[in-house]
């Protein structure tokens, strides 16, 4: 399986701007015959945006991760990235794989919050998941995870 890791910095609070980096690398990803590509954590809207991040946080089945699910399936690439994800009034720093087919086959809630900031800002997640992604199986963690 072929991985490619990015990098680059995410442009702090542009969801938007941050969901095009993802397909422009995708796309170039793809050519290159790349299986998985990985981003960092809170790469959607950027790590470190402190209360903005309650504002910004996605729900699973919204709007940002629908564009990544898009996203895989149009470049043949499998992504996993890293988001805040809003579950009701809860906020938790998470991370998902999809599949080139567009499906959504792994997710993780970071479950060991760093700092201060963090605690004040997100929930903890409870536990740690097994999927099967390119055929092999898999896990999700996040930073002090």
């Amino acid at each position: 399986m072929k991985i490619l890791c990015y990098q680059g910095t995410p442009y702090s609070g542009d969801v938007d701007v941050n969901l095009n980096t993802i397909e422009t690398t995708a796309k170039a990803a793809s050519l290159l015959n790349v299986d998985v590509l990985v981003f960092p954590e809170c790469f959607i809207t950027g790590y470190n945006i402190g209360r903005q991040v309650l504002e910004l946080a996605q729900e699973l089945s919204g709007n940002a991760i629908k564009a990544l699910q898009k996203i895989a399936m149009e470049s043949a690439v499998s992504i996993v990235t890293g988001f805040p994800e809003r579950e009701g009034e809860q906020v938790f720093n998470s991370a998902i794989a999809i599949n080139s087919k567009g499906k959504i086959v792994g997710h993780h809630r970071k479950v060991f919050l760093f700092g201060g900031e963090e605690k004040e800002v997100f929930s903890a997640g409870e536990s740690f998941n097994v999927f099967e992604l390119n055929g092999y199986q898999c896990g999700l963690s996040i930073c002090y995870d």
